[in-house]
């Protein structure tokens, strides 16, 4: 079904001005989500940089998405905590909006995705500390 615009301005006008606000609305949405400071743990640099420079432009790629929308990953249980897929690997973070920050924790194997979750877990207020620290 094919409409003439040319014979219903008032229809085209109304199409138009729905296609602007939503286009303004998109806009403001990622606008306000703000800029994020990423940090990285010792121990996930440790183990990036064994990694080939290939792998490390992904990371620091996922580094700037993390910037502007920190929820772009899988949550793990909450909104805070999540992962993001990266060549066979999974990258874990937190995500702390009081501080405007996000703390990737380390990167890990399939296998071994449970006990690192776990492990990350049970050293969240280690973390906590540490991320106060990094951002004041």
């Amino acid at each position: 079904m094919s409409i003439d615009y040319t014979q219903n301005k008032k229809l085209y006008n109304f199409l138009f001005e729905i296609k602007s606000t939503r286009f303004l609305y998109y806009l403001l949405f990622i606008t306000s989500m703000g800029n994020y400071a990423v940090f990285r743990t010792p121990i996930f640099n440790k183990k990036v940089s064994d990694f080939s420079e290939e792998f490390n432009r992904q990371v620091e790629k996922i580094e700037d998405q993390l910037e502007i929308n920190p929820y772009v990953g899988k949550p793990l249980g909450t909104k805070w905590f999540r992962e993001k897929k990266l060549l066979g690997y999974r990258v874990y973070y937190l995500i702390y909006e009081d501080l405007v920050a996000v703390y990737m924790i380390t990167l890990s194997g399939k296998k071994d995705q449970q006990k690192t979750i776990n492990t990350i877990k049970f050293f969240l207020d280690k973390y906590r500390e540490e991320i106060e620290r990094l951002t004041t």
